[in-house]
């Protein structure tokens, strides 16, 4: 049935091209030929007409038959021919010769099975070779167009066509709407399911940006719904899983990119074993590295696993090592310059570019251009913790001065309704494009997340009620800016603060105990960063010496 219709459709092209004078029956055979005196100028008309009609058609899918085998070839022939004369050096298209040659296969096989037994004129055919170069060149410089995105395209669309779907809809449904037979409409239909399965994400409470990776997922899937839920299941379990394993800071990168594997599970399982390998690699003590190196290593192990062990397995250890490189050199050129705190945040958005050192010139120059900006603004107060949040951005200043007058905008919102910590919420707040409302969110969770910490357990000592009641304030502000399980993450912020605590006063520094333990609790590297800290307080052998005390005292 499929094989008749494909042949009645043949047919009616056929008959269509006759009746426009663009075919021309002849006793042995109807050939593509001009009609016109002015052969150029109605071969190209006649061009225009008949790559509409290829347009129009379905690519169509099957086997060459061999008898049509070398009308292929012929075609092919010409189209290179005509690319060959156009692409020279006074005169380069857009066009790469392997993209052409693939296009000019496509569109041969296309012609010969929509017009099988009939032969191509070769006039027509050059002035076709022409239109697809022009319009091949239009996508590529034009429209942005990838070569595969052509390559998928040129025999579906027109420029104009392609240019009105990109002002109508993102790439994102693009993408996946040019690789159909039919863009033009299933561009519609794709974007009426992305909204769907987005609104309905979000009705379930899901982060927006967890909606929109959910729906970006599974708008083109036959049942999109269904297919976003089985997405967020899978997302959830490997969340909980990773988490289990003593990972968090790193379970939702692992979720994000393994919950639409035909496997997830398994790929989260595999991506936590790289990271976890990358740790340890990170850890390690290297021979002739100095102690601070080893230290700062240690420090930003975390920050440059996670950037590199999603690397091809057997690279990524090259890949850290690199990387590490990178967060060294820039350490080292932007300590020099504005001291280490600087530089650390700095390395760590520049070490993974391509161009890790211009990257972090860049940074550090717009950095101090907002610094300078802010104090003759008479806002030197917040103008490092500014300069801070903007430094990568393509605008720093404008974005800086926004920052500013939402910082004080939040401040004066706050105040009003009563709140006391105002200005540590500003800096939370003013990070979102909705800072009034991100401040009265981050105000409600502080609240609840307070009231939960000065809730007194069942069964709970009276002691370990008070501490945590003393220090609630630092806690609640460490965990709200977390929007889910910020009562967990209090409660661990407080199992860790009691850690330290108890490890420091059984070191024999009780007067320091409580202040370094409030230092270091919300760093994910926790012990380590209570040892440095005792270390700048203690003299280094003393400290050595109580510390093999105690651990004598365990055993």
């Amino acid at each position: 049935m499929k094989h008749k219709l494909t042949k009645l459709v043949s047919i009616l092209v056929v008959l269509a091209f006759l009746q426009q004078g663009v075919l021309q029956a002849t006793p042995d055979f109807c050939c593509l030929r001009p009609v016109s005196l002015d052969e150029r100028k109605v071969a190209t008309e006649n061009a225009k007409a008949f790559l509409g009609q290829l347009r129009e058609e379905p690519l169509l899918a099957g086997v060459l038959f061999n008898q049509i085998k070398s009308e292929v070839e012929r075609i092919t022939g010409i189209f290179r021919e005509v690319y060959n004369a156009k692409n020279t050096r006074q005169n380069p298209t857009m066009v790469s010769k392997a993209l052409f040659e693939k296009v000019s296969q496509r569109t041969a096989r296309h012609i010969v099975k929509m017009l099988p037994g009939y032969k191509a004129d070769e006039q027509l055919l050059r002035a076709l070779a022409d239109l697809l170069i022009a319009d091949m060149s239009v996508c590529r410089k034009n429209l942005r167009l990838t070569e595969k995105q052509i390559y998928i395209t040129v025999l579906k669309l027109s420029p104009e066509q392609i240019r009105g779907l990109i002002k109508k809809y993102p790439r994102l449904i693009l993408n996946r709407a040019f690789e159909t037979n039919h863009p033009m409409t299933t561009a519609k239909a794709y974007s009426d399911s992305y909204a769907t399965v987005l609104k309905h994400m979000l009705s379930k409470g899901e982060e927006v940006s967890n909606a929109r990776s959910f729906a970006s997922k599974a708008f083109y899937a036959s049942e999109p719904i269904a297919k976003a839920e089985q997405h967020l299941a899978a997302y959830k379990d490997i969340v909980k899983y990773v988490e289990q394993e003593g990972q968090p800071e790193i379970a939702r990168t692992i979720a994000s990119q393994s919950y639409a594997r035909s496997k997830p599970m398994e790929k989260a399982k595999s991506m936590l074993h790289a990271y976890n390998d990358l740790l340890l690699y990170l850890n390690q003590e290297r021979e002739g590295e100095p102690p601070e190196e080893r230290q700062m290593r240690s420090d930003v192990a975390g920050v440059i696993a996670s950037a590199a062990f999603t690397a091809s397995e057997g690279m990524a250890r090259e890949l850290a090592d690199k990387y590490w490189a990178n967060y060294l050199w820039i350490y080292r050129e932007i300590k020099s310059k504005g001291g280490s705190e600087i530089a650390r945040l700095i390395a760590s958005h520049a070490f993974h570019t391509k161009n890790y050192k211009r990257s972090a010139k860049k940074y550090y120059e717009n950095y101090e251009k907002v610094i300078v900006k802010l104090e003759s603004m008479g806002h030197g107060d917040i103008a490092g913790f500014v300069a801070g949040i903007v430094f990568t951005s393509a605008k720093p200043i404008t974005d800086a001065v926004i920052k500013c007058r939402a910082y004080n905008e939040v401040i004066e919102h706050l105040l009003a309704k009563g709140f006391e910590n105002s200005k540590r919420l500003a800096e939370y707040a003013i990070r979102s494009p909705f800072p009034l409302k991100e401040a009265d969110i981050l105000a409600d969770r502080y609240h609840a997340i307070k009231q939960h910490l000065e809730t007194r357990k069942p069964g709970e000592p009276e002691d370990i009620w008070q501490r945590r009641k003393e220090i609630a304030t630092s806690l609640a502000i460490a965990a709200v800016v977390t929007k889910k399980g910020y009562l967990e993450l209090a409660d661990t912020y407080f199992a860790r603060y009691e850690e330290i605590r108890t490890y420091v006063e059984n070191l024999g520094y009780p007067g320091i105990a409580r202040w370094i333990a409030t230092l270091c609790f919300i760093s994910p590297d926790y012990k380590a960063m209570a040892i440095r800290k005792l270390k700048e307080c203690v003299p280094e052998q003393q400290l050595v010496a109580q510390i093999k005390k105690l651990l004598e005292a365990q055993i």
